[in-house]
């Protein structure tokens, strides 16, 4: 067979194919034809996909550049090893290229692709643009251990209702936390000389989502830099300069750009798109991060250390699921030296907090007319969105209007208490916060109207003096799901009823807001390795039922059937790998952890860690559409989350 790679990637080929002998036949099979095939068997479209694998170099690109990351030149001594070593970003930066990540279209053009970047400099510390060192630390080096600890979790800036501040300590200079907007991701800013500590959740995925929003911010630094450099009579500099003197620091927070910054970007050898696209980035310091950037000239350096051992600290997950423990056994009126009742049932849930909040806890809507008088002055727009029910636009508004109402922060807190909620807001440096909801203390009057008869059905069913909680985990973070999970087993054990993921991916059917539910879950290893093999397994066996609740519940949506992808990276996606995973699996869909939860179920299973009856449930609702001709990454808008 011949041809294949034309037909599933859907562009041209060229090829020369010799017959061995005089009287050759030729069977020629049609795209519309061909296609169905693989989707009717399943032996056919592995075969085909092994095929593809051997034979096809755009492959090898993923494997390339894992290696730029984790392999150790053989001129790294034993000793420089157990130290760490320093990434060789010249080479990183040419085997990301050859990606061609969807994500980021015009990393080869000049032109400044600042969606992506934006993308990737909410992943990454938002000093980074300061920073000359960056340290990834498995574990906290000793030396500053008992500093940071005795600080980061208080301060936290992601710590619900708090302000983001920096710690005051005798050092307070030396050690400053560094907030990472969109990651979970403990980071601080150590001494002056432009040294920034972070601390990755695991080994593999974390790294690579670090490595590569990395990279996009230094093509894209990169090409502002040239840009600016060749400006000569003024310089970008002196026009930085002048600018800065300008700002005015006393401006009325209702402007939201400072015209000082508008006249000095109209000075500079940008088109307007780019203009607005770097005020969009750096909306408080927009002049002052492009003058960093000026300055800098890709002098910085990226170590991994290796060095900080397991032998000076305990597993973070096991201290986390231990703190877990205690909040459990203080729920139930005891002490944390006690031993867990075997009795209680613990149902594990993955989701945003503040979505599980909205459905079991919400009090917006007995707030609905002072929100909506509200979101005319301050959201208008919000108002007349797409939405599917009035509740989910007072949950979007009390999202919005919360922050600002101190009175009603601290009303929403007792309300939770009441109801059962207690939020642990420790991480044990996991970067994972999580809501301990006990069941038989919610309210019917504020639990969504979909689910009221759902709590009263375990009200009633669970034996008075049995206790049924809730563990909702506001996401962990690609292969670190594996140790969160097993520590959780580990913990509780029988107890776990079941363990649900609600979360977010990437749609390879459909447009963004429709949800997926997955038969199947694909964990995607060839492209990473000559020898490693994909890992499939069958997920959701409820999922007819599944599906008729979901329809039921957000009819306007379309529900996607089929397998979903567990990637490695979200900027390591391609055309390539999308439409072979698409065409050879079925995949409607790629997300990060999904296949970390199925493993670590069918080994506790195996090694009789839970009971043989426990539940897994995975549903995912369209984020982006990165195969879509007109796709551009952006959040949500308001009406095409799910709540």
């Amino acid at each position: 067979i011949f041809g294949l790679d034309a037909i599933i990637f859907n562009r041209p080929s060229q090829f020369v194919m010799r017959a061995g002998c005089d009287h050759t036949t030729l069977f020629l099979i049609k795209k519309d034809e061909f296609m169905p095939l693989l989707q009717k068997s399943t032996t056919f479209a592995r075969s085909i996909g092994r095929r593809l694998i051997q034979s096809i170099p755009g492959f090898s690109v993923f494997s390339e550049f894992c290696r730029s990351i984790f392999s150790v030149s053989s001129a790294v001594d034993r000793q420089q090893m157990s130290e760490g070593y320093t990434l060789c970003i010249p080479d990183i930066l040419v085997s990301y290229l050859k990606i061609n990540s969807l994500i980021h279209p015009l990393a080869g053009s000049g032109a400044i692709d600042y969606k992506p970047w934006g993308y990737a400099l909410n992943r990454l510390p938002s000093n980074i643009t300061e920073t000359l060192v960056l340290n990834l630390a498995r574990s906290l080096p000793p030396f500053l251990a008992h500093e940071i600890r005795d600080n980061c979790e208080t301060m936290s800036p992601y710590n619900e209702f708090r302000d983001n501040m920096s710690f005051a300590s005798p050092n307070s200079s030396a050690i400053v936390p560094v907030e990472t907007k969109e990651r979970r991701r403990s980071s601080w800013k150590v001494g002056h000389r432009g040294n920034t500590l972070v601390l990755v959740r695991e080994g593999f995925t974390d790294v690579i989502d670090l490595v590569t929003c990395f990279c996009v911010h230094l093509v894209e630094s990169r090409k502002l830099r040239m840009r600016l450099q060749a400006m000569v009579a003024p310089t970008a500099l002196a026009v930085l300069r002048g600018g800065l003197r300008n700002i005015n620091k006393l401006l009325d927070p209702r402007v939201s750009v400072d015209p000082a910054v508008v006249e000095t970007l109209s000075q500079l050898p940008l088109t307007k798109e780019e203009q607005a696209g770097l005020i969009e980035m750096w909306p408080e310091n927009t002049l002052q991060k492009i003058y960093n950037i000026i300055m800098h000239r890709d002098e910085i350096v990226v170590k991994i250390d290796t060095s900080i051992a397991k032998r000076f600290d305990g597993d973070p997950y096991i201290n986390w699921a231990l703190s877990l423990r205690g909040h459990l056994l203080l729920a139930l009126n005891r002490r944390d030296t006690d031993e867990l009742p075997d009795d209680i049932v613990i149902d594990i849930l993955s989701s945003n907090s503040h979505s599980t909040k909205n459905l079991l806890c919400s009090m917006a809507i007995s707030y609905k007319d002072e929100l909506i008088t509200w979101a005319k002055v301050h959201h208008p727009s919000v108002l007349t969105e797409n939405w599917n029910n009035e509740n989910d636009m007072l949950f979007y508004l009390w999202g919005a209007y919360l922050p600002s109402n101190e009175k009603l922060q601290q009303a929403y807190r007792q309300e939770l208490h009441k109801s059962g909620f207690v939020i642990m807001e420790e991480t044990s440096m996991t970067g994972l916060q999580v809501d301990v909801i006990d069941i038989s203390k919610l309210r019917s009057d504020l639990v969504d109207p979909s689910l009221r008869a759902d709590v009263e059905k375990i009200h009633h069913s669970t034996p008075q003096k049995k206790r049924h909680f809730i563990l909702n985990m506001n996401f962990a973070f690609g292969a670190q799901t594996d140790g969160i999970v097993r520590a959780l087993v580990l913990t509780f054990g029988s107890r776990i009823q079941s363990i649900n993921v609600v979360g977010k991916a990437a749609g390879l059917n459909g447009k963004r807001g429709d949800v997926q539910l997955p038969n199947a879950l694909v964990f995607s290893k060839t492209p990473l390795g000559e020898d490693s093999t994909d890992e499939i397994r069958n997920v959701n066996p409820e999922a007819d039922q599944l599906a008729e609740r979901l329809q039921a519940a957000l009819p306007d949506r379309k529900i996607h059937r089929g397998a979903v992808l567990t990637s490695a990276g979200v900027l390591l996606q391609n055309a390539l790998i999308l439409k072979y995973y698409k065409a050879i699996y079925n995949c409607i869909g790629v997300e990060m952890e999904g296949s970390y939860y199925a493993r670590q179920v069918e080994e506790s299973i195996n090694l009789e860690l839970v009971r043989s009856d426990i539940q897994s449930r995975y549903v995912y609702y369209t984020h982006d559409c990165p195969m879509d001709a007109d796709h551009e990454y952006r959040s949500l808008r308001a009406y095409e989350g799910v709540d």
